[in-house]
């Protein structure tokens, strides 16, 4: 399916973008950081830093010199990994609709209350309720989404590095459990699967690494 029949709300992929587990990864950094900034709000500037410049809320200009915050990089980036599973018609493209509909919704919440900067009783802790809600509803079809991934070097290594992350976003469900559930050997065969892959391609000089985050995960758990 070409990209001339793209629906309206997609975006046409450009060279940087086909490799869909490296949109998969930025997509994944921006979840963590919209969830680590969660604690941060407050009500005098509430969101500032997860809308950024709203002129990019419909990313007419992706990438231009104006500075977005995570959810709107969240959405852009879910518009070009949703064209790539449109163009080859992949039922995963389910899921990333499932994720953009709870993204826009937040960014919606948010931009409504910057806008207005509502005056009722309890305004800022009612829209930071909502939003936290929408924002946990992304955990299952982003563990849905890893369960695609996870046989990617690439995006594999990206969740090591960032297990504390994980764990603190996806609360009683751990990287180690994931890993777990994921491969057969569970993340003894993750590790050993890991480690192959990247010396294989020459990477000897990541193993420590590898295997010093395996290490921390199975002491932390």
């Amino acid at each position: 399916m070409s990209s001339s029949k793209l629906p309206a709300r997609y975006h046409p992929l450009g060279h940087i973008h086909q490799n869909d587990a490296l949109l998969f990864q930025f997509i994944l950094h921006e979840f963590l950081a919209t969830f680590s900034l969660l604690s941060e709000l407050s009500q005098s500037h509430a969101f500032d830093k997860l809308i950024g410049d709203t002129c990019l809320f419909q990313m007419q200009y992706p990438l231009s010199h104006r500075v977005p915050g995570s959810l709107v990089k969240l959405q852009h980036y879910l518009f070009l990994l949703g064209s790539h599973f449109y163009e080859k018609q992949s039922d995963h493209e389910s899921t990333v609709r499932a994720l953009l509909s709870s993204v826009e919704k937040a960014l919606l919440l948010a931009m409504d209350y910057q806008k207005f900067r509502k005056k009722e009783e309890n305004a800022f802790e009612k829209t930071l309720t909502q939003f936290k809600k929408l924002i946990r509803s992304c955990r299952n079809p982003l563990l849905t989404m890893i369960s695609i991934y996870h046989q990617n070097e690439n995006v594999l290594y990206f969740l090591l590095r960032r297990q504390k992350d994980f764990n603190l976003f996806f609360g009683k469900i751990t990287l180690k459990q994931t890993l777990d559930s994921l491969f057969k050997g569970g993340m003894e065969e993750a590790g050993r699967w890991l480690v192959k892959r990247y010396q294989q391609r020459k990477f000897d000089h990541l193993v420590p690494s590898i295997q010093a985050q395996l290490l921390h995960l199975t002491e932390s758990t």
